[in-house]
């Protein structure tokens, strides 16, 4: 036996009208983006770093 595809769970339900305008009068998808190049450079220096200091220990644990 199916459930009815139409009828509404509690999971689908709409948020009540205070929760609704708090998502609505956020922008965080424009900050977010707004600082992209500045993570982007971040995370660029966190990777390189970690090869730079880990690079050595990989060498000398395959090297024996």
């Amino acid at each position: 036996m199916m459930n009815d595809p139409t009828r509404t769970t509690p999971a689908a339900r709409p948020l009540p009208a205070r929760f609704t305008a708090i998502v609505e009068n956020t922008d965080w998808d424009e900050k977010i983006l707004d600082r992209q190049p500045w993570f982007d450079g971040a995370c660029l220096v966190i990777l390189v770093s970690a090869t730079a200091l880990l690079a050595p220990l990989f060498l000398r644990f395959f090297q024996g």
